[in-house]
């Protein structure tokens, strides 16, 4: 077992650091690492690795994705120091969905504070913030802890009308947002209400349509939704 590990993390480190979607033979054929043979032919034949011919790789990108996140959580790295120290290229936008993933299904306590530090990190790219408030308002289940995150981030000006578009058609967050804050969104200015929140209602329309339309009734005729 201890080389099956050996043989993953030396392909996901080869494959992290060069950039490449496959390692060639050679790495293998290194003295250091000769005696991995046996371990790699086993995680061929149970699916997990593929020959292509020059090198191995991972049968399913979603492996090497858990792969990396693992070897980067366990290494004690920070997310939000490599992802804003880094290029913030086109690599940098599957690492942070993956290392994001995997501290959230593994419960770790790091979670939250890097999400909530990357949010409000002014030198995160825009097409990483984008990434990032697409994922998030993409959960399944949010929890308790990250509904009081959202909370904050809708009633910030700032941050609401992103965070509303990323949520919506989601059922698992509209669950949380109907029980109380959509009611003091509608509660706020006309302007506010027609450009943030009536647009977030109407994505719902087709999945929670009862309740919507409840909340919406009162503007139906006074402004387009």
């Amino acid at each position: 077992m201890h080389e099956r590990e050996h043989v993953l993390r030396l392909m996901t480190d080869y494959m992290n650091r060069e950039q490449r979607t496959s390692v060639p033979q050679a790495v293998f054929a290194r003295p250091d690492a000769q005696h991995l043979d046996e371990a790699t032919r086993w995680l061929a034949s149970a699916g997990v690795l593929v020959w292509s011919g020059t090198g191995w790789s991972f049968l399913h990108q979603t492996f090497f994705d858990y792969c990396y996140a693992r070897r980067f959580v366990d290494d004690g790295g920070s997310l939000s120091e490599t992802i804003l120290a880094g290029d913030q290229g086109l690599y940098a936008r599957p690492r942070l969905v993956q290392v994001l993933a995997y501290l959230r299904g593994s419960g770790s306590p790091t979670f939250l504070p890097e999400l909530n530090f990357l949010f409000r990190a002014e030198g995160l790219r825009s097409h990483l913030k984008e990434l990032l408030f697409g994922w998030f308002g993409a959960l399944a289940n949010p929890t308790d802890d990250e509904w009081l995150l959202a909370h904050r981030m809708l009633t910030d000006p700032a941050m609401r009308p992103r965070l509303l578009k990323a949520m919506s058609a989601n059922p698992d967050w509209f669950a949380r947002l109907r029980e109380r804050l959509i009611g003091d969104l509608l509660a706020e200015d006309d302007e506010m209400v027609d450009h943030d929140v009536l647009p977030y209602l109407s994505s719902m329309i087709d999945l929670e349509q009862e309740e919507v339309v409840g909340m919406l009734r009162p503007f139906l005729g006074r402004s387009a939704c």
